[in-house]
């Protein structure tokens, strides 16, 4: 692990499980154009001071993350706030049978330090917050904090029941003004 810090290099998890596909994937080139359409929103309705918030449900080693800091650095500069949210614990129940979220869950915290090391390369890494919280701690979290946001991706767990409590919940943290509203993004 020390020779990867010392090459100055993003870190790209093994191909197979964790990384499916060489080519840019449609989605992050979605990603892209969505969040470029809401910072052109953003820009013509914020106020003197006001900065971006983007959360992102979900980081894993932080491609998404990486994707969202460079161009909100490249578009605003320094007036941005990333908050992404992740575990990184498994969670795959002791009675599962699916090998494939059974061998992705094994390296999970793995992920974390990718994630730390891949974001620690970037200049706009002191704009960037990460809970390390799991649904229910993080739901508390938002309640207390009563944070909006221009951009929630979410990209968290692809279980049945997980993404349904995400997209019940987290849409109520968009923000909401006269001209200018929130926009909610998602794999899966």
């Amino acid at each position: 692990f020390f020779f990867l810090l010392s090459i100055n290099k993003t870190i790209k998890p093994p191909r197979g499980i964790y990384n499916s596909t060489i080519q840019e994937p449609e989605r992050a080139k979605f990603m892209k154009k969505s969040l470029k359409r809401q910072i052109i929103k953003f820009k013509e309705n914020y106020k003197k001071g006001e900065r971006f918030n983007l959360l992102e449900v979900g980081s894993y080693i932080g491609s998404s993350t990486l994707i969202f800091g460079d161009i909100l650095r490249n578009q605003l500069g320094d007036r941005f706030n990333i908050i992404c949210v992740d575990p990184y614990k498994s969670y795959v129940k002791k009675n599962e049978k699916e090998w494939g979220l059974i061998e992705f869950s094994k390296g999970i915290e793995k992920m974390f330090f990718y994630f730390h090391y891949n974001i620690s390369l970037k200049k706009w890494r002191n704009n960037l917050i990460l809970l390390r919280k799991n649904y229910s701690q993080s739901l508390n979290f938002f309640k207390e904090t009563k944070l909006s946001f221009d951009y929630i991706y979410i990209d968290g767990s692809h279980l049945y029941e997980d993404i349904k409590n995400d997209l019940e919940f987290y849409p109520n943290l968009l923000k909401f003004k006269k001209n200018y509203k929130g926009l909610l993004c998602g794999d899966d």
